[in-house]
């Protein structure tokens, strides 16, 4: 090929908008010469190869400028990273990079590297607030749901708020009458009764929500400085009249009592709440005890699989419930489907709420989803 003119040569720089370093001589087509890109870049280029349509390469193994190129780019593009690496042998091969102010240097290759990927916790950060909402549209979307009326007398501060960033993230609400609790978006978007006030994960909050519960809903005070373990356990309450007890926490929230001697005070002779005053005495002892009663009773339990519907027992004293009582619901005294099976333990604590005369199916409703939800009725 012959040799090309100063205009040509002109030319075919200007076509790739290269210019030639001062100094550099042209002696024939495969003469190399060191250039610059328009964007600053060092190239090693040959006239042939141009004319040929090979476009230069400022990151490439034959070209001895790619580190400076590199850090050029940073100082361009993204300088809060610098280049640890002395030697570039090629785009797939990692480089040693490090972040400003970061100790921990982190490998990486230069394609990945100028694609957008950076260390580990940058991606994990660049990561979170692509898929991050933006705070107004989340805190519009908060309120909207305590608009609903499970969440009457709930809010969020604007502080809280702000700790937001993705549907996982931990937030405080609090209710107009001291009740705290912790809920992730995600989890608050799928209530459907409410909030649960008591959580293992969270004992302070637990406990605050009892000792307002408490003091606000039965005769008793909850004694400070106790810790929480679950709604089964045993705690100390404070009776104005006797003194300290010790009672199952569940027994207290819903009867609303849980001292034994105001128990006893309210259960004698006829002031107790098993006494019907509607009985002869030949109906006291008749009572309930006639063949379809007692195939009722069987078809209950066998429905049931003999498993308590509230606590899940099995291996204990059974009881058949009526869900619309005995005493006033007559067409359905031998009615399956007003049946329910419960332990001894969760009827008499049924019972002990809502009394034992006119009871409905709602109350029974509303007590196993009380219990199954460790909810407090507000």
């Amino acid at each position: 090929m012959a040799k090309f003119t100063d205009d040509e040569i002109k030319g075919i720089l200007k076509q790739y908008n290269l210019q030639i370093l001062d100094g550099e001589v042209y002696k024939n087509n495969n003469t190399s010469f060191t250039c610059v890109t328009n964007e600053g870049y060092m190239v090693n280029i040959r006239i042939g190869d141009l004319k040929a349509g090979k476009k230069p390469r400022p990151f490439h193994t034959k070209n001895q400028y790619t580190i400076e190129n590199i850090k050029m780019w940073l100082k361009m593009n993204d300088d809060n990273y610098e280049l640890l690496s002395t030697e570039y042998a090629g785009c797939g091969k990692y480089l040693i990079w490090k972040k400003k102010g970061s100790d921990k240097p982190f490998e990486m290759n230069w394609r990945n590297f100028q694609t957008g990927y950076r260390d580990r916790a940058t991606m994990k950060e660049t990561m979170s607030k692509k898929k991050r909402k933006p705070l107004e549209i989340v805190k519009n979307e908060i309120d909207d749901i305590l608009k609903k009326e499970i969440f009457k007398g709930w809010n969020i501060n604007t502080e809280e708020l702000n700790k937001y960033k993705n549907a996982h993230t931990r937030l405080l609400f609090n209710h107009v009458d001291g009740y705290k609790v912790v809920c992730t978006l995600d989890a608050f978007r799928r209530l459907k009764t409410g909030f649960q006030f008591l959580n293992m994960s969270e004992p302070d909050l637990s406990i605050n929500n009892i000792s307002i519960f408490i003091d606000k809903n039965t005769p008793y005070k909850f004694k400070e400085g106790q810790i929480y373990q679950g709604n089964h356990s045993e705690y100390i309450f404070i009776c104005e009249e006797h003194g300290e007890f010790k009672s199952i926490l569940r027994n207290v929230f819903f009867r609303k009592k849980g001292c034994s001697k105001c128990d006893l005070e309210r259960r004698k002779g006829e002031t107790s709440p098993n006494y019907n005053h509607d009985l002869t005495e030949e109906e006291r002892q008749m009572r309930r005890e006639y063949p379809e009663y007692k195939q009722w009773r069987k078809q209950v339990y066998e429905r049931d699989n003999y498993t308590c519907q509230c606590c899940g027992k099995t291996n204990t004293e059974l009881n058949a419930h009526h869900k619309d009582s005995y005493h006033w619901c007559k067409e359905r005294r031998t009615d399956v489907s007003n049946g329910a099976t419960l332990c001894e333990e969760c009827h008499n604590e049924f019972h002990s709420v809502y009394g034992l005369r006119d009871n409905t199916e709602s109350q029974y409703t509303e007590f196993i989803t009380i219990i199954k939800n460790s909810t407090i009725p507000i």
